[in-house]
């Protein structure tokens, strides 16, 4: 699970070192980079002729940054192809070059180096989901690494991770966590960070009674900063590389009714901001409960996601069948009691509870913290 040592004859980028957060740095201090001769004769004949050009290295990280795990969890497939640790000449090609164009425009470079959420990825880890996403095509994922960082510097995605939920939303946090309950503290056996989600009792037209479209999609942006954050947690919890989540939805109630023009805009936009600017995030997604009538909105959702994303969804309608599939893929004491593992927490049921607690804090004054709701466990998930 640790990355490989420098094979022979791999480009200059490699050095010795025994900093797994310095792969593919280094600074005028150092004694150990390892230059490519020009040429086989060159290194054979010992000759004074000038090393090859190095590729472009990222410069060492500043004091007090996180220590990048060398590798992954031991439960984890990784590194299969394509990430750190098992890349085939061309992509190790694509890497350095896609590398070399980044630090050629400074400006680029440093959106990169502070978007890197260490431990969890680091420079070369960020390119490398960019490189994925494309298939290895440099233009096209240098083309989405540019949308993406212009994208957060325009959004002020930084100020929305940082600001309090029911401040983005611009209104109580009850109210999220009475229509799509969501607890965001599970973890699944490879320490990938679950958020389990009610996405069934998801109401937009009730929701955007509070609050606007533009709000409730900053919302989502919001919490997929969240997931980013349980990632840097989960990765220093476990002294591994953990740069992708898991997401557990529950479609219990859902019916095409809820499909209305506001439901479908709001979907269609965090679809397309997932699609975007988290790419290669979703390690898995399990959907349980799914009604007959699911069919008419994942038809929908699959004309707007890529055939990558899609393989990673699993859809089950039966308890039979996501009991045991949710226990293979997660721990039982990380499993809500009601999805049949051992954890207390509560997600809020809109068929079982009083509605009043919601309409108190509807009518509260904006100053008025959220409450807790969802269980204090839950809660804390939504706003830690």
């Amino acid at each position: 699970k640790h990355l490989p040592a420098a094979p022979a004859g791999r480009p200059a980028m490699f050095r010795v070192t025994n900093r797994p957060w310095d792969f593919g740095r280094t600074s005028e201090a150092d004694s150990d980079f390892v230059d490519a001769p020009s040429s086989p004769s060159a290194a054979k004949a010992g000759d004074a002729t000038a090393p090859a050009k190095a590729p472009r290295v990222w410069p060492p990280p500043p004091k007090g940054a996180p220590a990048m795990p060398q590798g992954y969890h031991p439960n984890s497939p990784l590194p299969l192809p394509g990430w750190h640790g098992n890349l085939s000449a061309a992509q190790g090609a694509a890497l350095d070059d896609l590398r070399a164009r980044v630090l050629a425009d400074e400006a680029l470079a440093a959106r990169v180096i502070a978007e890197a959420p260490r431990p969890a990825e680091d420079e070369d880890g960020l390119l490398l989901r960019f490189l994925r996403a494309r298939q290895f095509d440099v233009d096209k994922a240098e083309a989405l690494l540019r949308e993406d960082m212009a994208w957060r510097a325009d959004k002020e995605v930084a100020h929305i991770a940082a600001q309090e939920p029911s401040a983005v939303l611009g209104a109580p946090l009850a109210l999220m966590q009475w229509y799509i309950p969501t607890w965001m503290e599970s973890e699944d056996k490879q320490g990938r960070p679950v958020v389990w989600s009610k996405f069934g009792d998801w109401r937009t037209d009730r929701v955007l009674e509070h609050t606007d479209h533009d709000k409730l999609v900053d919302f989502h942006v919001w919490e997929q900063e969240k997931m980013v954050r349980r990632m840097r947690e989960q990765s220093a919890k476990h002294g591994a590389r953990v740069s992708q989540g898991t997401a557990v939805v529950d479609m219990k109630r859902w019916g095409p009714s809820l499909m209305t023009r506001n439901a479908m805009a709001w979907l269609k936009a965090t679809v397309a901001i997932d699609n975007a600017h988290y790419v290669e995030r979703n390690g898995t997604a399990v959907i349980v409960n799914a009604p007959y009538t699911f069919s008419i909105i994942w038809n929908f959702v699959r004309a707007w996601i890529d055939e990558a994303t899609a393989a990673k969804i699993q859809i089950f309608s039966s308890e039979k069948y996501w009991k045991p599939a949710l226990r293979a893929l997660i721990d039982e004491e990380h499993i809500p009691v009601e999805y049949g593992g051992t954890n207390p927490v509560v997600l809020r049921d809109v068929t079982q509870q009083d509605t009043a607690p919601l309409q108190r804090q509807l009518s509260a004054p904006a100053e008025v913290p959220a409450p807790r709701a969802c269980g204090d466990a839950a809660a804390a998930g939504m706003t830690g």
